[in-house]
């Protein structure tokens, strides 16, 4: 038995089925999205979830209709995307975002491109969940935040161009990630979790390890202006020790570079053998005490040798005395 509660007198020939609140499905009594402030839809798909098609996780859910609400909610709410589950692929591929694109905690299931994307007003990604995506030569002429960002497959930031700050605090690249030819103007942050390469025991960033395919080379100026940036910039925030790593890269990337003059790679090597590009402060050491152990045998072997026994003697007594 249905029980509503009706609103007004009943009228002569009026259905009161009609009326405000007696519908058996009325708009009043279907619940609302629990992120009804950023979809503005009510609950749809899977009514235990809470959510509708935009939110709901079900990864069965109507591509079509999704396709359809995305469309509308574009038109009516802007670039706000916060939370929603992409149930297939998602491309942006050339589209431009005239205000601040919100992806907050967007889930991409199938792939996400965005390859020469502009984002005019900021792009905010902060907990996104991506598996493969691209940003080919995509343009953010605002802030950047990865913060938090998870990156289930490889991700790309090929020719991609940071106008003002790009922030990948806390990123995790679970595969492979490259920002070959990536232009950095402001500042960056690469900092805690898996955004950064461990090569040896320097942090560095997975381009320079990257395999590539026969009769290609590694794009050696690239990276190398690549970690130049990043050393700016953690220089900038005196974050002396990360910066010492992206130093080090820098200088690696030009002693490998088949295109360095002779001179200056056989340079780059003394530095680095010597000293670790005055990153290594245990090379130094050993080559100082190396240094101080060798003059030291030099000296007694080829020392000052009397001639005279005598001579000897006196020039003994008379240095102890």
């Amino acid at each position: 038995m249905l029980v509503t509660q009706c609103g007004g007198p009943p009228n002569r020939g009026d259905n009161p089925l009609n009326r405000p609140g007696c519908a058996p499905w009325s708009e009043s009594l279907v619940p609302k999205c629990s992120l009804y402030d950023i979809c503005n839809r009510e609950v749809e798909v899977n009514r235990g979830e809470g959510l509708c098609i935009l939110h709901s996780k079900e990864q069965t859910k109507d591509e079509i209709a999704f396709a359809d609400a995305l469309e509308k909610h574009r038109k009516e709410r802007g670039d706000n995307f916060a939370y929603m589950m992409f149930p297939k692929k998602a491309d942006f591929s050339g589209a431009k975002f005239t205000e601040k694109a919100d992806f907050r905690g967007v889930g991409f299931s199938q792939g996400a491109f965005f390859s020469e994307a502009t984002f005019t007003q900021g792009a905010d990604f902060r907990g996104a969940i991506f598996t493969l995506v691209d940003f080919l030569e995509a343009t953010f002429d605002e802030g950047a935040d990865f913060s938090r960002a998870r990156f289930c497959e490889k991700a790309f930031f090929i020719n991609a161009r940071f106008v003002k700050e790009a922030i990948f605090d806390g990123t995790i690249f679970m595969e492979e990630v490259s920002f070959g030819g990536a232009t950095f103007l402001g500042k960056t942050l690469l900092a805690s979790g898996q955004t950064r390469l461990h090569i040896g025991s320097r942090i560095g960033v997975y381009d320079e390890v990257a395999p590539f395919q026969s009769g290609e080379s590694r794009p050696w100026l690239r990276i190398e202006q690549f970690y130049r940036g990043l050393k700016q910039n953690y220089e900038d925030r005196h974050d002396y020790e990360r910066a010492g790593d992206f130093h080090y890269g820098e200088k690696e990337m030009r002693r490998q570079n088949p295109q360095t003059r002779c001179s200056l790679r056989c340079l780059l090597m003394l530095y680095w053998q010597v000293s670790g590009y005055g990153e290594r402060m245990l090379r130094p050491l050993l080559w100082a005490l190396g240094l101080f152990a060798a003059c030291t045998f030099f000296y007694l072997w080829c020392g000052l040798r009397p001639a005279k026994e005598d001579y000897v003697s006196g020039l003994t007594l008379r240095n102890v005395w």
